[in-house]
């Protein structure tokens, strides 16, 4: 019997395996959802329609924090050949994809800058520090890690006429003008804190329900097998750029290696 899956991130570990899974999904004429559910968060889609509205101008420079005290120890996430890298992939992917859905999914044209910090017995990055520029020359900075134990996630979006901040822990919402004046803006379930609303205000119930809608109707979801790619391709960059030292373009990511395997390969 042949069932729709949806996918956790990252989609899988190699460009390789992406490319497997999108041809096996299509033969079985079955749909993959590729699970990024902070994009389907209540103040994530408010602040994505304030900003396609104009609200702070041409977008200047985007930035995202993603941070927690990082998995346990002797688990899968902190094995480099099962969960292909560290804090990076784990929470990086997260804020690119945030970020990305926010300026209305521009195509990133290289990783100028990655700095890491490296666990000396996995082998894994406890922290990253990545510099994303598009191809309209936004730079889009994700700052990921493992050890703050008070976690935070927030995303700071820089525009010509304003800033947009946006507490997606605090769950804030907040535009500072050039001028000085600062507003706040209420979203879906703000104030709500009862169980469903937590699942509902980190974007688990929009995005099973965005899911199970698609693959009902025969479409393909808005997250599947090219955003998962599209992600893993990039992630696997910065890592790149973190081993050379260098600025790495999406392009040079072989197909055959996962992203922290791409330290050992390129490192200096």
């Amino acid at each position: 019997l042949k069932r729709h899956v949806i996918v956790e991130k990252p989609l899988v570990l190699t460009l390789d395996e992406c490319a497997a899974l999108e041809r096996v999904a299509r033969e079985q004429g079955v749909g993959i959802g590729y699970a990024e559910n902070l994009i389907f968060a209540p103040i994530v889609v408010r602040a994505a329609e304030l900003i396609a509205g104009g609200i702070i101008g041409r977008v200047t420079h985007a930035e995202c924090t993603f941070k927690h005290g990082g998995p346990p120890v002797g688990g899968w996430f902190r094995s480099a050949p099962l969960a292909g890298g560290g804090a990076h992939i784990d929470l990086g992917c997260h804020a690119l994809e945030i970020l990305l859905v926010l300026l209305g999914r521009p195509t990133v044209a290289e990783v100028r800058a990655c700095t890491m910090q490296f666990d000396p017995a996995s082998g894994l990055d406890l922290t990253a520090h990545a510099t994303y520029v598009t191809q309209g020359g936004v730079p889009v900075v994700t700052d990921s890690s493992w050890v703050e134990p008070n976690g935070e996630t927030r995303c700071r979006i820089e525009g010509e006429t304003g800033v947009l901040n946006v507490g997606i822990s605090s769950q804030s919402l907040t535009l500072e003008h050039k001028n000085g004046a600062k507003e706040s803006f209420a979203f879906p379930l703000q104030k709500d804190f009862s169980l469903i609303a937590s699942a509902s205000r980190g974007g688990y119930v929009a995005q099973m329900a965005h899911f199970t809608q698609a693959f009902a109707r025969g479409e393909m979801p808005s997250e599947g097998v090219a955003e998962g790619t599209n992600i893993l391709r990039l992630v696997a960059a910065a890592y790149g750029s973190a081993a050379t030292g260098a600025p790495f373009l999406p392009e040079q990511v072989p197909n055959d290696v996962s992203p922290i395997g791409l330290v050992t390969r390129f490192k200096r």
